[in-house]
């Protein structure tokens, strides 16, 4: 049985290539969107948060002879306990990684959340943010709600959590992407927006689109650079899960 750590676009492509190879698995999620995403392709799901021993327990339980990570490019804290959980139960680990773009002219790279708030404040006017919900509270600790607008997926459980934050329909663009360059320049006009703070989440989170709109209208944009793990093994390319397997795996 192979464990494949999703709640990502990624995963399902990888999940259909494990089903053209006739390969049993089951997809972890942490979320109730990474679920309803899931449930397109496959009904073999566990939905919850695991640290390092429960995904310990969990791999000795349900037989897991090799684990798949395809979390989003910020979960780092999800790989490093899959690594050290793939270690300790002596299972094979591979990481599908979105390849990182390179640096663009224009565009602020920060480290932290920290840093990209203290730029922005800086500047006049709203800050617009398209950094998802996980990391909201440390936003919203670092900035005046009065300056902030978010954009996030239309989830109830999301938009619950940031009610809690003190983020009404004011604050908050509920919408799914995919955002065109035309789309994202009409939402920061629209938001009277004056700086852009976003993630390096690879070109499949839509960081060109959203670097090119802030170019063209003239405002700053600032990327915070991923956390930096030490994989195992690691690809790039979604094919190359299938040629590892086919390669490694099934022989």
């Amino acid at each position: 049985m192979i464990l494949l750590l999703g709640g990502t676009s990624d995963a399902e492509k990888i999940a259909r290539q494990l089903i053209d190879l006739d390969e049993s698995f089951i997809v972890s999620v942490a979320t109730d969107y990474g679920l309803s995403v899931t449930k397109k392709y496959t009904d073999s799901i566990y939905l919850g948060r695991m640290d390092q021993e429960k995904m310990v327990e969990f791999i000795e339980k349900n037989n897991i002879s090799l684990i798949i990570d395809s979390t989003h490019p910020f979960a780092n804290l999800v790989s490093e306990n899959a690594i050290n959980a793939s270690i300790e139960t002596n299972t094979p680990y591979i990481r599908y990684e979105r390849e990182s773009c390179q640096e663009m002219d224009g565009v602020t790279y920060v480290s932290s959340i920290s840093e990209a708030c203290g730029l922005a404040l800086k500047t006049n006017g709203k800050i617009y943010l398209t950094v998802g919900s996980k990391t909201m509270p440390e936003y919203v600790r670092l900035l005046p709600l009065d300056r902030v607008k978010t954009r996030v997926l239309p989830v109830v459980s999301v938009i619950s959590e940031l009610n809690k934050l003190g983020l009404n329909s004011d604050h908050i663009e509920a919408l799914r992407g995919p955002f065109s360059e035309e789309l994202n320049m009409s939402l920061l006009k629209n938001a009277q927006a004056t700086v852009l703070i976003t993630k390096e989440s690879g070109s499949s989170g839509g960081i060109f689109e959203k670097v090119s709109a802030c170019q063209k209208l003239g405002i700053p944009c600032i990327v915070i650079k991923r956390p930096k793990v030490i994989y195992p093994k690691v690809v790039y390319k979604i094919e190359e899960i299938a040629q590892w397997l086919k390669k490694e795996w099934q022989k």
